[in-house]
């Protein structure tokens, strides 16, 4: 999938793994690399992985101090459905078009989804929320240096290996 990459972090460990999203091309987002962190157990696949970003991005739906997105298939086992990927979990992060359809195990399009298109009622950053409704111009300046910090954070300004 473009703008997606997962692998795990060692070769001794399935468990643990490492992700980067890219922000979605032509989005406030677009040029940020956001790495998240994912923990599967030994349920897994029948409960969901814990996922949060080690990246945290100035956003409503990601929690400032934990980075963990605001997904309610994985902070709500009775959500959660097998048939749900860690592909479309990171893809709905990535654009996060509507939770409900989230909640619904429809297609996902998880977090680079929930980048462009957040969920104003399942709001964790409350800071990022009103930005975002009373200075959507300052809420964009802050995406901005989201992804300039992502960028350092990488040491890269080099893209195309993500959308390749």
């Amino acid at each position: 999938f473009q703008g997606i990459s997962a692998r795990p972090l060692t070769e001794d460990n399935i468990f643990e793994w490492t992700a980067q999203i890219a922000g979605l091309q032509l989005t406030s987002w677009q040029g940020g690399i956001f790495r998240l962190y994912i923990k599967f157990n030994e349920h897994y696949n029948s409960q969901p992985p814990e996922i949060c970003f080690h990246t945290i991005p100035f956003h409503p739906n990601v929690d400032a101090v934990t980075g963990k997105p605001c997904l309610n298939l994985l902070m709500n086992p009775d959500e959660w459905n097998e048939n749900i990927s860690i592909t479309d979990i990171l893809k709905a992060i990535q654009v996060f078009t509507e939770i409900s359809v989230l909640c619904q195990h429809a297609v996902l399009f998880s977090s680079q989804s929930m980048l462009v298109e957040p969920s104003l009622t399942e709001a964790v950053n409350q800071e990022a929320l009103d930005l975002l409704l009373y200075s959507p111009h300052a809420y964009n300046q802050m995406i901005q240096n989201c992804v300039s910090a992502s960028l350092r954070v990488n040491g890269t300004t080099d893209l195309r290996s993500l959308y390749d």
